[in-house]
């Protein structure tokens, strides 16, 4: 198995393919838990932005024709604030004030991203459409709206984690 760690996507994609692994065996999963892992026609569409974070098996590790691989992708681009891979998969997030224990020092609700929030008065607040977002990730609070890259309505609310989340309204 080569190195494709640090990698962009398409890079290891070559790499994996000179040394003779099936393409079709490359499982793709994400290491931030709140962006979606990509299919394999997305990473390759943006493969410039998609990183391999980690991989299985290992440098080195003998791969044979039954032999599932697996990389873990982070995306960035020279915009985000994030532009590294995380210690370890899914203990990290891409946009810091997504994760629930994100303290920015102000005292108010994390929206993370970049939703508006306003506080009516009335000790509730309302959000607005906060425009694309990825389906599952973690997102607070509930009621906001937003739409997929394809153009999908979505919704936040309760996930079956108890968190809120994107889900198709």
């Amino acid at each position: 198995m080569p190195d494709v760690v640090g990698d962009t996507y398409d890079t290891a994609v070559e790499a994996l393919d000179r040394a003779g692994i099936d393409l079709d065996s490359v499982t793709l999963d994400d290491v931030y838990l709140d962006i979606d892992a990509p299919t394999a026609e997305e990473a390759a569409e943006e493969g410039d932005e998609w990183r391999v974070c980690f991989q299985r098996p290992a440098e080195h590790d003998e791969v044979t024709s039954t032999t599932k691989v697996h990389l873990d992708l982070g995306q960035w681009t020279d915009d985000d604030l994030v532009q590294e891979c995380p210690s370890k998969k899914d203990t990290t997030y891409k946009i810091p004030a997504n994760d629930p224990d994100y303290d920015d020092g102000m005292d108010s609700d994390t929206t993370g991203g970049d939703s508006s929030s306003s506080h009516d008065g009335t000790g509730s607040s309302s959000s607005s459409n906060v425009g694309t977002v990825h389906p599952g990730s973690f997102y607070s609070p509930a009621g906001a709206t937003g739409v997929t890259k394809a153009g999908t309505p979505m919704v936040c609310g309760p996930g079956s984690d108890g968190r809120n989340r994107w889900r198709s309204s």
